[in-house]
């Protein structure tokens, strides 16, 4: 989400949104479009966290503003940091209210404080602000996608894919439960009840965790996932609350991407990146996931790969050394092992050809040829869209 602001001067008026704290600290005299910013200064607004305020502050021996308008973009107050400070801010801010309620139910400090109506302005003002921020032209058609104008549950399960939608309907959750505990209280006092057991009910009511979809895909520099990987993560969540044997392992698990793989013909298959920290959580579940998964989508079979980086080579003379793990060739043979898992290499050849081309020929573990002999065309298919590579797979003659 964009910042944005407007200078204005005696002969001309430029629009112009600032996205990022670098790009912002960098303006101080850049040229952005052919126009010159000069003297702007970046500060901060007391009792806003993470937003700016942008001031001018002319210097006359710079030059001056060229008489066009530009938008300069950059990102840097993200919606995800503005739904993420908001979901803090309103679960932290309801807690003081709630632990006097349950530590000193009949003081004056208490009745005072729960008569006040400053938290339901405030906590109405955030999802105010929440809502308007989240509302899309999309919205309407994700909640009424029905021909009768009746809510689906897959179009409310997309539209709160969305952080700063979860984020105001967290913040409403909040509000209604703080009124609840609110006239709990009240009516505990007026009856003369024991009720530190129903207020505490209502803090666990709204402690509980909103799982969605969103929390199965976590992309790199917070890009928005397509709508396959959408797709992969619902069938990732589905499973989390659906399958007994799988929800306690996939409860903290997540991928960075997802997309589809022609083979041969109308044969597909499905890669998975999975981040390398949690290679071996997934391996745990390997087959039983693969096998849900691919009854989910419709027979297709689904390939998990650890996400890996490659780092170019240092330059010469440079005191930088890369890790072995980083290099092109450690990389390809690691994606190579993913590819084939659980499945074991046992052995490999490379043939060269007389016009300077090889062929790579893969024997896998025999033990595993009753699971993996029908996949061997997709493996190689999946390793040569990921590394470039054409790879024979096969099973060695096992001699009686």
């Amino acid at each position: 989400m964009a910042l944005s602001s407007y200078l204005f001067t005696t002969q001309t008026c430029v629009g112009y949104k600032i996205h990022g704290y670098a790009a912002a600290q960098s303006m101080k005299k850049s040229d952005f479009f052919g126009l010159e910013f000069i003297g702007i200064k970046v500060t901060h607004i007391p009792g806003f966290v993470g937003v700016p305020r942008i001031s001018s502050q002319p210097n006359p021996g710079s030059g001056s503003l060229y008489r066009r308008k530009s938008v300069v973009s950059a990102s840097w107050l993200a919606g995800s940091q503005i739904a993420s400070s908001a979901f803090t801010f309103g679960t932290v801010a309801v807690l003081p209210f709630y632990t006097a309620m349950v530590v000193a139910p009949k003081s004056k400090f208490t009745k005072k404080l729960m008569a006040n109506s400053i938290p339901y302005v405030a906590l109405g003002l955030l999802y105010g602000f929440l809502l308007y921020q989240s509302w899309t032209p999309e919205t309407m058609r994700l909640m009424f996608a029905n021909q009768y104008w009746l809510p689906e549950l897959q179009g409310i399960a997309k539209m709160f894919s969305s952080e700063m939608t979860l984020s105001s309907a967290w913040i409403h959750l909040l509000a209604i439960d703080l009124f609840a505990a609110r006239q709990v209280y009240f009516d505990g006092l007026k009856n003369n009840l024991e009720i530190r057991h129903s207020i505490s009910l209502c803090l666990l009511v709204f402690r509980s965790k909103m799982y969605t979809a969103l929390q199965k895909i976590r992309k790199d520099k917070e890009a928005e996932p397509t709508e396959f990987e959408e797709n992969v993560a619902q069938a990732l969540f589905d499973l989390e609350n659906t399958n007994q044997e799988l929800k306690s392992d996939l409860k903290d698990l997540f991928i960075n991407s997802a997309l589809q793989i022609d083979i041969s013909g109308s044969k597909k298959a499905v890669v998975i990146h999975v981040p390398y920290r949690l290679r071996k959580s997934f391996r745990k579940i390997h087959p039983r996931l693969v096998r849900e998964l691919e009854k989910k989508f419709s027979g297709k079979e689904v390939v998990l790969v650890a996400t890996r980086r490659i780092v170019r080579p240092p330059k010469k003379g440079s005191a930088v050394q890369r890790p072995r793990s980083r290099t092109l060739t450690a990389v390809h043979e690691a994606i190579l092992e993913d590819v084939v898992y659980p499945a074991e290499i046992v052995g490999k050849r490379v043939r060269y050809r007389l016009d300077g081309s090889k062929i790579i020929k893969i024997f896998l573990d025999p033990k595993s040829r009753n699971d993996t002999e029908n996949k061997l065309e997709t493996f190689a298919g999946v390793y040569r869209k990921l590394s470039g590579k054409d790879v024979v797979f096969d099973f060695p003659v096992v001699e009686a």
